[in-house]
């Protein structure tokens, strides 16, 4: 595993996986069951016109071990978490959980602008599609935010949305984080961030992460994302 990028938002690794493990993942992720996370109930960080991505069941880190290549996942994750305390805490502490679910998002879909917030105390991602081009989209975009990143610009809210989406004032610039195949990124909490639509391009590429958020207290036995049964 190769550090590429590290500020004070964010930190990226390349090189995630050995290849065999890569191959495997890769291979696991295909054969599980997904559905919509508007399925039971509309997630509303998704927007109504972002698309439709689809999601796997979420897995624990308190429920381990798994007893397949998800093990593998969640120690990569977890040896990453301990080595940056500084962005996102320490186990124990700042953090009692931790989650896993895969992400797939084919062309057309996207998510708006958001804060992993709240219960969250960071989250983190691996991309396990085996091939991505620089003219499919779906990059992660984390734009710069002014002065005063606790006050949020004036929209329109003539939507159902909740504002969590707002655009941090000052943020015309900001840094993009290509979807290459087995990079990891972890994202320190309330970090201002969105992914770009899969472009038309893409065909029937799929842009596919496990996604894992770290939560903040026992209070919550499991994630609140869509769960599928296995």
């Amino acid at each position: 595993m190769k550090l590429v990028f590290r500020d004070s938002r964010v930190v990226v690794y390349d090189n995630t996986f050995s290849p065999a493990e890569f191959q495997l993942v890769w291979d696991h992720v295909r054969s599980e069951p997904y559905g919509s996370p508007s399925q039971s109930r509309w997630e509303k960080v998704w927007h109504l016109n972002d698309g439709s991505p689809v999601m796997s069941r979420s897995r624990q880190y308190s429920q381990r071990p798994f007893h397949n290549v998800f093990d593998v996942v969640m120690t990569r994750f977890i040896s990453v978490l301990h080595e940056n305390e500084a962005l996102v805490g320490r186990e124990g502490v700042d953090w009692e959980d931790f989650s896993l679910t895969t992400h797939i998002y084919q062309r057309g879909t996207k998510i708006s602008g958001h804060r992993d917030a709240g219960r969250y105390a960071g989250s983190c991602l691996v991309y396990i599609h085996p091939e991505w081009s620089s003219f499919w989209g779906g990059e992660l975009f984390i734009p710069e935010e002014g002065h005063d990143s606790t006050t949020l610009e004036s929209v329109p809210m003539n939507q159902f949305e909740d504002g969590n989406d707002r655009r941090p004032p000052g943020s015309e610039f900001g840094l993009y984080i290509v979807p290459r195949p087995n990079r990891l990124v972890l994202t320190a909490p309330d970090t201002y961030h969105y992914t770009s639509r899969v472009d038309p391009d893409a065909g029937e590429n799929l842009r596919c992460s496990i996604n894992g958020f770290l939560l903040k207290t026992n209070d919550f036995s499991r994630d609140d994302r869509i769960i599928i049964d296995a």
